[in-house]
């Protein structure tokens, strides 16, 4: 784990505002049966983060849920999910005045999209994920992102049998505007997030042309809370 990472991992867990989002409210059982005790759907975990690096100050900004694209059917659900994070502009003008070119409140935006399959058995849920799609974008014509990562952690039991402990990631430079793609090496495989997590992240270090930097990044996690 690089510095930057662990610099992350001490502020996030500093922070316990955690929102909690739940996606649907059709209750799934893999037999095809009635299931009058399943929850209503996986619950989802969203924390998003900057972080001042000359100061070290971090602030938990809110993240929304753009879209989604859900099947349901007796076998479970599928589809995926996107989610977005902006950096309001009054975060980033340490060193400058200027401001987003599209919107005044806002300077920079990450969009994260998880597409996933899971079903309920033995009053647990399963899930897998398949890929993450991660978008970096710049409002501000002045801030641009120097480093940007796109990350998946799965930690707990495997359907079938086994255990899961893993992390996958990318890292690009996506200066204005830049889209990948991730697809872990444990893509498909279904793990228990009641005792576990499938968890997706992206972020990216900004810089001001007056030269001040941030750290910008937002979790989504299926069951436990990433500690990342």
């Amino acid at each position: 784990m690089n510095t930057k990472l662990s610099a992350r991992r001490a502020n996030t867990l500093q922070i316990v505002l955690v929102t909690m989002l739940l996606l649907s409210s059709i209750a799934v059982h893999t037999q095809g049966e009635e299931c009058e005790t399943c929850p209503a759907a996986t619950p989802v975990y969203l924390g998003a983060y900057i972080r001042d690096t000359a100061t070290d100050r971090t602030t938990r900004i809110s993240v929304r849920q753009e879209i989604a694209y859900i099947v349901e059917d007796a076998g479970g659900r599928r589809g995926w999910v996107t989610y977005i994070a902006e950096v309001p502009g009054v975060l980033l003008t340490r060193g400058s005045t200027t401001t987003s070119r599209t919107d005044p409140s806002i300077s920079y935006r990450l969009t994260l999209t998880q597409y996933f399959s899971d079903f309920y058995d033995n009053n647990l849920w399963w899930v897998a994920v398949t890929r993450y799609k991660g978008r970096w974008e710049s409002l501000d014509p002045q801030v641009t992102g120097i480093d940007g990562w796109l990350m998946a952690g799965a930690m707990g039991p495997r359907w079938g049998g086994g255990w899961i402990y893993d992390v996958d990631d990318i890292h690009l430079t996506p200066g204005y505007s830049a889209t990948r793609t991730l697809y872990p090496g444990w893509a498909g495989v279904y793990v228990g997030v009641d005792t576990g997590y499938q968890c997706g992240q992206i972020g990216v270090e900004l810089r001001r042309v007056s030269g001040h930097t941030w750290e910008f990044w937002f979790n989504v996690c299926k069951g436990e809370i990433w500690p990342f």
